[in-house]
């Protein structure tokens, strides 16, 4: 027995010796459990540093133009469609841009340059990697895109083609402590609205001037920035804040209406743009809360804009409000801000970021 046993311990230290003579080389990997990886964290700062944004292009002025043509065509037993971005909505289907080349704007100057992205047939389009930091970036399309060609919706009129301009959103987003961002909003105004109809009331004040006047290197003012202000409610709701306008600290402030192209009798047929758009020249407000704000050259210096309501009904919640909002001029594109308002007893908070979900 005894002999046994030590045959025993003997065969088994030889091949515990055997199993262990060898040591130059691991093992083979498991094909059922993978060996662990060891990641520097060097390899790791792109990802810890960064953050994913996604959002959409789309044209606001198409928007619109596509949201009145309904009120008038979508009857019985077709509803009208309730002017919001939702991508269910066929109103929002007609007014994405594809193929807009999409960026961020640094004011602050501290970032390095971020990539340009395009947008999807649907307008999508996804930033991946930016990086973390506590300076705002701003939206910015280059002018590339066009709007879709299929019709979503057949009761309305296909919307003709567009040329965009460069365009930079108030939407300020924030990746300070985030870990995403989405629904971010990257406007698109195009060179035949509001722009255009800037320009002709320009030109008939006696100095004849182009949609390239207004922007890049042709351009004869800091900035130019168009206000679009909605009527408080949902975040994606999109109506027109009628009577309401915009104070800034420094600049020309126009007031924007709209008609239907070609019903407007002369001479202000003239002043109109191809969509329909014109300036209503001594208006106090705009009855669609269009208002465009020309900064003169001479100065970089923030502009502070206030925005205006002078209607007082309880009902509706009026005076509608926003907080203040002061921004530096930007002189190589055009800059596009959509302002929801806020009803009367609402708080007086900051003005809204892209929401962005927090780092857990």
């Amino acid at each position: 027995m005894y002999r046994a046993i030590r045959y025993g311990t003997l065969f088994g230290a030889l091949l515990l010796g055997a199993g262990c003579g060898n040591n130059s080389s691991a093992p083979a990997e498991s094909s059922f459990i993978p060996r662990p990886k060891i990641v520097a964290a060097e390899a790791m700062s792109d990802s810890l540093n960064s953050v994913r944004l996604t959002g959409y292009t789309w044209d606001p002025e198409a928007f619109f133009t596509s949201f009145v043509e309904c009120t008038q065509k979508c009857l019985p037993p077709i509803p009208a469609l309730p002017p919001m971005l939702l991508d269910n909505n066929p109103l929002f289907l007609r007014s994405v841009v594809q193929g807009s080349k999409v960026t961020l704007l640094d004011r602050s100057g501290s970032a390095s340059p971020l990539p340009t992205v395009d947008s999807d047939p649907l307008g999508s389009w996804v930033l991946p990697k930016v990086p973390i930091r506590d300076e705002l970036y701003y939206p910015s399309t280059t002018g590339e895109g066009e709007l879709p060609t299929f019709n979503y919706f057949p009761p309305l009129t296909p919307l003709p083609p567009a040329d965009y301009a460069p365009t930079v959103s108030l939407r300020p987003v924030s990746t300070a402590d985030a870990d995403g961002c989405w629904g971010i909003e990257a406007s698109q105004l195009s060179t035949t609205g509001i722009l255009q109809a800037i320009a002709k009331y320009l030109s008939s004040k006696g100095t004849a001037t182009t949609v390239a006047n207004l922007y890049g290197n042709g351009n004869r003012y800091e900035g130019v920035t168009v206000f679009w202000l909605y009527n408080p409610g949902f975040s994606s709701l999109r109506g027109p804040g009628a009577g309401t306008t915009v104070e800034a600290s420094r600049g020309q402030v126009l007031n924007v209406e709209w008609a239907p192209p070609g019903v407007l009798p002369p001479p202000l047929s003239d002043l109109q743009s191809q969509r329909g758009f014109f300036v209503a020249e001594g208006a106090p407000v705009s009855s669609l809360g269009i208002v465009a704000v020309l900064v003169p050259k001479g100065s970089t210096d923030p502009v502070t804009y206030k925005f205006k309501d002078p209607t007082t009904d309880a009902a509706s919640g009026r005076p509608w409000k926003y907080p203040d909002m002061t921004v530096a001029p930007t002189s190589e594109a055009v800059t596009f801000g959509g302002i929801q308002l806020r009803f009367a007893t609402g708080t007086a908070s900051p003005p809204e970021r892209v929401a962005c979900r927090p780092k857990q």
